[in-house]
């Protein structure tokens, strides 16, 4: 993954400038970190092919993290001319791209263990009787 990359595309997509988007460089970082946790061999060994992919989805969980941030922080939207989002619009548009994002790098992220092996049932009748 490129920072840089993931730098940029977090500042285009949160619409801040320079100095503005400075600010968020280490939540850049961070995501990128976390990112890199969750991937398999698979991404290591096929980096150039889904670098591009990879970067994006870091750029959109920094994009995430930075909504909530705006919303934690009080700020309920912005307007700008006819414009008007709301930051709870922008988490959910910016949730959703993260989703995509996760999404089109699924067969790079390592498999978490999840095994479902079966259900077991009780029988509850015996502890629902009143006549006890």
């Amino acid at each position: 993954m490129n920072r840089q990359q993931v730098f940029q595309e977090f500042s285009e997509l949160a619409e801040l400038d320079g100095m503005q988007a400075e600010k968020y460089r280490r939540l850049c970082d961070n995501s990128v970190c976390e990112l890199e946790e969750m991937l398999n061999d698979k991404a290591c060994a096929d980096n150039a092919h889904c670098g591009g992919r990879l970067s994006a989805a870091a750029a959109a969980m920094a994009f995430c993290k930075y909504t909530l941030i705006c919303r934690d922080a009080n700020v309920t939207g912005f307007k700008a001319g006819e414009l008007d989002i709301s930051f709870k619009q922008k988490y959910e548009l910016a949730e959703n791209y993260l989703e995509q994002c996760m999404k089109s790098i699924a067969p790079y992220i390592r498999d978490k263990g999840f095994v479902f092996r079966g259900v077991m049932v009780s029988d509850i009748s015996d502890n629902l009787r009143t006549d006890k």
